[in-house]
């Protein structure tokens, strides 16, 4: 079961707890780690393993308040989850795996790593919810997770899993 914040301290026995965070952040991408230690001179080496903080011993409260509330922040954003009506069953689907949605007969179906899920909407109340998060329309039947866009094309994007979606004219401007 992964964690969702952790505290490391640099200085540890066996296993420095730089070489934790690295190992911890390949294992569990989504786990906030924030480092405690008494050596500054190891702070830029802690965020090479996506560390949202470097606290030294005896920081004051302000500094350690400021941490936590942007580790607090930065969960709430790999977190955020959708609440899809599927038919008869509603199923949570975190933001952060849609890579776009596609409109066709009165249906969205939102399209993730693994699965598709079909849900009876208008494609503007999809991008109503989703906007907010890093979502745009390209295309008069697509919304598309800017996060997951590899490559912007003339007449298309590329998404991360090599899928190609059209985009109208003059959105690959808007896009850059």
């Amino acid at each position: 079961q992964p964690f969702d914040f952790v505290f490391l301290y640099v200085d540890m026995p066996k296993m420095n707890g730089l070489e934790a965070g690295e190992t911890l952040n390949k294992l569990s991408p989504k786990t906030i780690i924030i480092f405690v230690s008494s050596y500054p001179q190891f702070a830029i080496d802690a965020f090479d393993c996506n560390a949202i903080g470097y606290l030294l011993k005896g920081c004051n409260q302000e500094k350690f308040n400021r941490t936590i509330e942007k580790a607090i922040y930065k969960y709430k954003d790999l977190n955020v989850q959708l609440h899809l009506k599927t038919g008869t069953e509603m199923v949570k689907v975190d933001l952060n795996t849609i890579f776009y949605v596609e409109y066709s007969r009165k249906y969205c179906q939102y399209h993730t790593a693994n699965s598709i899920y079909a849900v009876r909407q208008q494609l503007h109340e999809a991008l109503t919810e989703l906007y907010p998060f890093g979502f745009i329309q390209i295309y008069q039947c697509y919304i598309v997770n800017l996060a997951k866009i590899k490559k912007i094309q003339t007449s298309s994007v590329v998404l991360e899993g090599d899928t190609e979606l059209p985009i109208k004219r003059g959105t690959s401007k808007e896009l850059i």
